[in-house]
């Protein structure tokens, strides 16, 4: 092996152990340097075009590439960043040109490869999805108060709380509408109605108190509910039907950071955290329909920050998350 192949080696390994969260299983790492492309790029190459399909992942080394979209805000993103990512966890074309800004280093990853990691190392997956939960949970965090869970606006109204008990089928079409089952096919959607608990509120009952533990992830079925903090950053939030009550919040916290009250009679539908973790190992592809929630959610984030700050270099790292 020639000395500039190990130094690539080597290069490639450092950076997956210092891109990834809590010092990666030797395996993956391995996995990972198998399938990364060590490249280099001019200013003005350009990575991917608008429309194209979303087939592979670029992790900056060292550089500076500009997404854009036509009436949006530019996002930037520079050493440490993942670009590309966005569109394949949404399962879509891509709807940003990158263009590399400066001379810039990549690791290009095939993203099948890259999902076919994640389902061979899921406490690893896990790992990573709570930790860009919670960097989307930061970013946040510095949106207006009403942004930072907004309604989800012209959701569905079912007349579930006529129903005096939700049967698997309904629970069924209640998960299946909601932010985090909607891309994921039958099968881990009727296991998880299996183990769902169904809440009914009446108006201004209390669902969560302030410290209460999140040991359960909520989802709104019927109704609308409030969640507002005074503390700072300020947060003014509304959940309504199809929304997971506090949004990435509850992937990220284990008590609840603010009461939560329902404002009109509401139903809710429970899941312990862990059952839901459980079910996302024994079937990966609910594991990236949560991963579609939080890659939009990332998306909706980003956009309203370029648009507040549009003269924020790289809204990642200053606005508290860190890719």
């Amino acid at each position: 092996m020639s000395s500039e192949v190990t130094s690539i080696s080597v290069e490639q390994s450092l950076f997956m152990r210092s891109f990834f969260p809590s010092s990666p299983p030797e395996r993956v790492v391995r996995q990972m340097q198998a399938c990364l492309t060590s490249t280099w790029y001019d200013a003005g190459e350009v990575l991917f075009r608008a429309g194209e399909p979303a087939n592979q992942a670029f992790f900056i080394v060292e550089g500076c590439v500009e997404m854009s979209t036509e009436g949006e805000e530019p996002w930037l993103f520079t050493d440490g960043s993942v670009v590309g990512i966005l569109d394949a966890n949404l399962a879509r074309p891509r709807v940003r040109e990158a263009r590399v800004i400066e001379p810039t280093h990549c690791l290009v990853l095939d993203i099948m490869d890259y999902f076919d990691i994640l389902e061979d190392n899921f406490d690893f997956a896990e790992t990573l999805m709570r930790r860009v939960f919670g960097m989307v949970h930061n970013m946040a965090l510095n949106l207006p108060p009403k942004e930072v869970h907004p309604r989800r606006h012209g959701a569905p109204q079912q007349p579930w709380l006529s129903v005096r008990r939700l049967n698997e089928i309904q629970k069924l079409m209640i998960l299946r509408s909601s932010v985090i089952g909607k891309h994921s096919p039958i099968q881990p959607l009727v296991n998880l109605a299996r183990l769902t608990q169904e809440q009914r509120l009446s108006k201004d009952r209390v669902l969560l108190e302030k410290d209460q533990p999140l040991d359960h992830l909520m989802i709104v079925a019927e109704g609308l509910l409030r969640a507002e903090s005074e503390d700072v950053p300020k947060v003014d939030a509304a959940f309504d039907p199809g929304s997971v009550v506090l949004g990435s919040t509850a992937f990220v916290l284990d008590h609840a950071p603010m009461p939560v009250i329902a404002s009109r009679p509401s139903l809710v539908l429970s899941i312990r955290i862990e059952a839901l973790w459980d079910t996302m190992e024994d079937h990966f592809e609910l594991f990236r329909s949560v991963f579609a929630y939080l890659a939009s959610e990332h998306e909706r984030v980003r956009n309203r920050l370029s648009q507040l700050n549009p003269n924020t270099r790289d809204l990642a790292k200053a606005f508290g998350g860190d890719r």
